[in-house]
């Protein structure tokens, strides 16, 4: 995966998981389903939960914005991710920086990738 392929793309055109959702599509021709799903999706059955330490490129990190806000991005590399932000857009950012880190809650894996070399 190449991040900077995904950067920059409006909020307006895709929100969080629906990049997540479009990134899986194009690169691993993989449909997680829409957003309706987001927040029971992630614990149908075909996700794994992935030890922070752990994670690798195409997990998806879930974020906690406040306490009734979720917020989702894909992992791209070490301590880096790709999300998107209303008035930003698509961005790569680092989960470990003061910014994220104490708001990063668990690492996912999608179990058709658990066994893959990505």
């Amino acid at each position: 995966m190449k991040p900077s392929s995904y950067i920059g793309i409006p909020y307006e055109e895709k929100d969080c998981w629906d990049l997540v959702r479009h990134i899986f599509n194009s690169e691993l021709r993989l449909d997680i389903g829409d957003r309706e799903k987001q927040s029971t999706g992630i614990k149908d059955g075909r996700w794994v939960e992935v030890a922070r330490g752990n994670e690798r490129p195409f997990d998806v990190v879930l974020i906690e914005t406040t306490p009734l806000e979720k917020h989702v991005g894909l992992v791209t590399g070490k301590n880096r991710f790709l999300h998107t932000m209303k008035g930003v857009g698509s961005c790569e950012d680092y989960y470990n920086s003061i910014q994220w880190t104490h708001r990063v809650k668990k690492f996912y894996r999608r179990k058709a990738l658990q066994y893959q070399v990505l």
